[in-house]
C-alpha cells in the first residue's frame, strides 16, 4: 500500500516537471514575469473574465494572460 502511494506521489511530481518542459522559452519568460506582479483588483478581474482563479493558474495560463494582457495594452508581445 505505501508503494503505491508512494508511487503515485512520484507520478504526480513528474507530470508537473513535464508540463512546465512543454512550455516554449517564451512561455517561460512570461510566466515568470507573472510571477513577479502583485495583482491590483483590475487585473484580478481581468483573470476571472478569462475563465481564470487567480490562485491556480498554470504556467501556460499565466502566459496566456500576459499575452492577452500586452495585446490589449497595446504593446504587442513580449521578448
Amino acid at each position: 500500500m505505501k508503494k503505491i502511494v508512494v508511487l503515485c506521489i512520484i507520478l504526480a511530481i513528474l507530470a508537473a516537471g513535464c508540463a512546465t518542459l512543454a512550455l516554449s522559452p517564451e512561455e517561460r519568460i512570461l510566466a515568470r514575469e507573472f510571477n513577479k506582479l502583485a495583482l491590483n483588483p483590475d487585473e484580478v478581474n481581468f483573470i476571472r473574465s478569462c475563465g481564470f482563479n487567480e490562485k491556480h493558474l498554470t504556467a501556460r495560463q499565466k502566459a496566456y494572460l500576459m499575452r492577452e494582457g500586452n495585446a490589449l495594452a497595446g504593446y504587442g508581445s513580449v521578448r
